[in-house]
């Protein structure tokens, strides 16, 4: 059997050269994809535009076991007056630049035991500063638990007095 044209052995060729074609749905089902899921996909992307969830945090939580205690601690260490209304016996909002850090003694996810909620053992978000060897010595100065020494120039972490490990880095 002889083929004297190139369309005929290579079916995805031309005579101009290659050229891609549409693969019939059926390699598109072996492919994962059929015309109904890609509509399908299609949708969800223009749910997810229009979803009611903003792409703002406004606030994070801290954790803390003695919440008048860990006012007085967090408001010294950024600069507030320690003014802030204990609200619903357990929580005080601290109003910071851009977010707002909610101290609270959770009693809904252990702080209503004994050892109080659990703490944050790896850092969840990070302060700034702009004269970093100042921060380390100001945190050494209100009694912060220095986790590591400044590493890189650029950022150390540090214990809260509840045990939440925390980082301060350069701006």
């Amino acid at each position: 059997m002889s083929h004297s044209r190139k369309e005929d052995i290579y079916p995805l060729f031309n005579s101009k050269g290659y050229k891609p074609v549409s693969l019939p749905r059926a390699f598109k089902v072996l492919q994962g994809k059929t015309g109904e899921e890609e509509r399908t996909g299609k949708e969800m992307n223009e749910k997810m535009k229009t979803s009611p969830v903003k792409n703002k945090v406004s606030g994070i939580f801290i954790p803390v076991r003695r919440i008048k205690e860990a006012q007085e601690w967090y408001c010294q260490l950024l600069g507030l007056p320690n003014d802030g209304e204990i609200q619903f016996g357990h929580l005080v909002t601290l109003p910071l630049d851009g977010i707002n850090l909610v101290l609270d003694e959770m009693p809904m996810w252990g702080g209503n035991t004994s050892e109080g909620p659990p703490a944050y053992q790896t850092p969840a978000f990070m302060f700034h500063t702009d004269d970093l060897p100042a921060a380390y010595q100001f945190m050494k100065s209100i009694g912060a638990e220095l986790v590591t020494e400044i590493k890189d120039n650029h950022w150390f972490a540090f214990k809260d007095p509840d045990g939440n490990l925390l980082m301060m880095c350069q701006s």
